[in-house]
């Protein structure tokens, strides 16, 4: 055949026509298997890379979803239908659940709950296995500190094929809105409190001025008839008279006070003078089987406060304290002293603000307090004492006389050893103190001419009595226009104006006003027993004194005298007009 020969590794091959066809078809076969294997190492070069892009991928949004799932302040779990595993549990359980995510479980859970809550998480998870829904639950953890922190969330069951094989869950701490909502409760209580005494206060308002007015009348009458009874026997009743008297008028003090209706006349005071000045009577509180004690301070305790007020927050505490003790006696204690408040006081009911104080100091050898008790004290109505002896608005009106002087008071006390109040008031470093009243001794009279303006027949009359036994000549009138007839018709010398401020028609302070405009040196004294409404429509009504009724005939003839003693003031002259 012709072909041709080819030598190849010592061997001879002759390549004819047909089987150079054949090398041909292998040689393409060949190199299209090369160039397969090439695409091919191509393609697995390519897959290669895309699988490292996925990877990269797969591994950014894994760290992104677990960045969202750290930011989400709300726990969110995925556990077993039973809670036995643990499949997923967020970093934010450490905060709100107060373990690491690898810890998070059932047991946990049970474990730093409160006692009445440790089964609440159980009980949703049965619920919602059960009903095939979601069910919320709330429980309370208990820190390592004793703090209460609240978690609420749901539980929300997952099923596959007919059976709930895990449960879904998410929680977050709720602490800050119970705490809000705690404060709201808080406010809402307050509120019907201040409503409460806000009802108690009209309702004191209402009756005051015409209970005082009879008042008035029976201890006048008690105080005149026991100052000339002739034997023990009637002494005494018209002593136990004038005392239930005396305590009919305190409790309506105290209800005006607390109601915040009450007038008041605040005067710097020298809490020694006050303490002195009661002295007598603090004694006679006390008794006989208890010891009796004063520790006043030797330098001037100056401060300013309405006296009635001081002198009820003193026998307030002086009969709390003289209970406390009871049959078995023991000793009360007044102290005066200065102090520097520099900080808060921990035992101190409200606070009030750094500075210089005046400490008034009640200390007695009685029963104590327990913490809830003492925490308590100072509630309206809230008292430890039976109903005939307590009526729950002692201290409270205590501590609102108190704080409304810019003070606070601090209480004291152990179970068993006695209970120490100190009452802080803001000290005065100048100011002439007013001196205190005398209890006992004699009332100066006079000879000078009074006009009695006064609504009440029975009132008027037992202040004419008054001040005709202490020589005074008296004109009455039974209102304001009645008495500028007086004054117009005959033109009387009259030194003193005393006129009861609310009067029918025109008011005593009108009264008083257009008078003294008339005649500035008219001498005026107002006699009240509730008159808020008047003095919140008639700003300057304060420039003439009060005497606050229920009144006796000693404090009636001391105000009297007071008022025509006093060092005339420098009252521009007006030109005479009529009334």
């Amino acid at each position: 055949d012709v072909g041709v020969r080819i030598v190849f590794m010592n061997r001879e091959f002759t390549v004819t026509a047909e089987r150079e066809q054949i090398l041909d078809l292998l040689l393409t076969t060949f190199e299209e298997a090369v160039r397969q294997n090439r695409q091919l190492h191509e393609r697995e070069r390519e897959l290669t890379h895309a699988k490292a892009e996925l990877a990269r991928y797969a591994h950014a949004l894994e760290a992104r979803l677990d960045h969202v799932m750290r930011s989400i302040p709300d726990v969110i779990f995925s556990v077993s239908a039973d809670w036995g595993d643990v499949y997923y549990a967020s970093a934010a359980v450490e905060r709100v659940f107060g373990c690491p995510p690898g810890a998070f479980g059932l047991d946990h859970v049970r474990g730093n709950a409160h006692e009445a809550d440790r089964g609440v998480l159980d009980e949703a998870s049965t619920r919602a296995k059960a009903s095939g829904v979601a069910e919320a639950f709330e429980l309370r953890l208990l820190g390592a500190g004793g703090a209460t922190r609240w978690v609420a969330g749901a539980v929300v069951p997952v099923a596959e094929r007919g059976a709930v094989t895990r449960l879904d869950g998410v929680a977050r701490d709720i602490t800050e809105r119970k705490q809000a909502e705690e404060r709201l409760r808080q406010s809402e209580l307050q509120l019907r409190q201040a409503q409460k005494l806000e009802a108690v206060g009209r309702l004191a308002g209402g009756v005051a001025h015409d209970f005082n007015n009879l008042l008035t009348v029976i201890m006048s009458e008690a105080d005149l008839a026991l100052a000339g009874a002739p034997g023990p026997q009637l002494r005494e009743t018209f002593t136990d008279i004038l005392g239930a008297a005396e305590r009919a008028a305190a409790l309506t003090r105290q209800l005006l006070t607390f109601s915040r209706r009450e007038v008041v006349e605040p005067v710097v005071l020298n809490v020694n003078d006050v303490v002195l000045g009661l002295d007598k009577m603090l004694r006679r509180v006390v008794g006989e089987r208890m010891a009796f004690d004063l520790r006043l301070t030797p330098h001037a305790a100056n401060v300013r406060i309405d006296r009635g007020h001081l002198e009820q927050v003193l026998m307030n505490l002086v009969v709390n304290a003289r209970d406390a003790m009871g049959e078995a006696g023991g000793t009360v204690l007044i102290e005066t002293r200065h102090v520097t408040r520099e900080g808060p006081d921990p035992e101190a009911h409200g606070d009030a603000p750094p500075g210089a104080y005046v400490v008034l100091t009640v200390t007695d050898t009685g029963t104590g307090m327990t913490a809830d008790i003492r925490d308590r004290i100072f509630e309206p109505f809230f008292t430890t004492k039976d109903a005939s002896r307590g009526t729950g608005l002692g201290l409270a009106t205590t501590y609102s006389i108190v704080k409304e002087a810019g003070g606070t008071i601090g209480v004291y006390t152990e179970v068993g050893v006695g209970t120490t109040m100190k009452v802080y008031l803001p000290s005065l470093a100048t100011g002439d103190a007013q001196p205190a009243a005398a209890q006992e001794g004699s009332v100066a009279g006079g000879s000078e001419t009074i006009l009695i303006v006064e609504d009440q027949a029975e009132v008027r009359r037992v202040a004419q009595v008054i001040l005709r036994q202490l020589g005074y000549t008296t004109v009455t009138a039974d209102g304001a226009d009645d008495a500028i007839a007086l004054l117009t018709a005959d033109d009387p010398h009259v030194d003193l104006l005393l006129t009861d401020m609310v009067l029918p028609g025109t008011s005593g302070i009108e009264l008083a006003r257009r008078v003294t405009t008339v005649r500035p040196a008219l001498r005026v004294l107002f006699m009240s027993g509730y008159s808020s409404e008047a003095w919140g429509r008639h700003a300057g009504a304060l420039q003439h004194p009060l005497l606050q009724k229920p009144f006796t005939p000693r404090t009636l003839a001391r105000r009297v005298r007071e008022v025509l003693d006093a060092p005339p003031e420098r009252t521009p002259a007006s030109p005479p007009r009529a009334l």
